[in-house]
């Protein structure tokens, strides 16, 4: 499966011509799954069920750089609804001290990434960051 980056000194790594090729595969890959644009209250609610998985990616915590932006009372409420749901999820957020404690009852494992989106230009170093992913199994 290939990715997308781009930057503002670089073409983009993806190309129309090859969408013809890649697109029969993305079919058969996203059969089942459904996208949503809701508030996470209403999603959990209107999808919960034993064979629900949720893939949570929340906007960092205390950040103001996203259209929505969570504070630290509305991760506690997300904590405490994910400790309620039938199905399973697996949310990914930066690591920190403040997330370890608000999701506190949830299985963590902490993962290293290269961040390659930030990149400038191709002789940049990928910026590397530590994140967690929480799950309920």
């Amino acid at each position: 499966m290939s990715s997308y980056v781009t930057g503002p000194s670089r073409s983009p790594g993806f190309k129309p011509a090859t969408a013809r090729r890649i697109l029969p595969q993305l079919a058969e890959r996203l059969q089942g799954v459904v996208l949503e644009n809701l508030p996470w209250e209403r999603l959990l609610k209107l999808y919960d069920s034993t064979d629900t998985f949720f893939f949570v990616d929340p906007p960092y915590i205390c950040h103001n750089e996203y259209r929505h932006n969570l504070k630290r009372n509305d991760f506690a409420a997300l904590a405490s609804a994910l400790s309620n749901i039938k199905g399973r999820f697996l949310l990914t957020h930066t690591d920190s001290p403040e997330i370890r404690a608000i999701f506190a009852d949830f299985r963590f494992e902490q993962v290293e990434l290269s961040y390659t989106a930030n990149r400038l230009t191709r002789d940049q170093k990928r910026m590397v960051g530590k994140e967690v992913l929480i799950s309920n199994y």
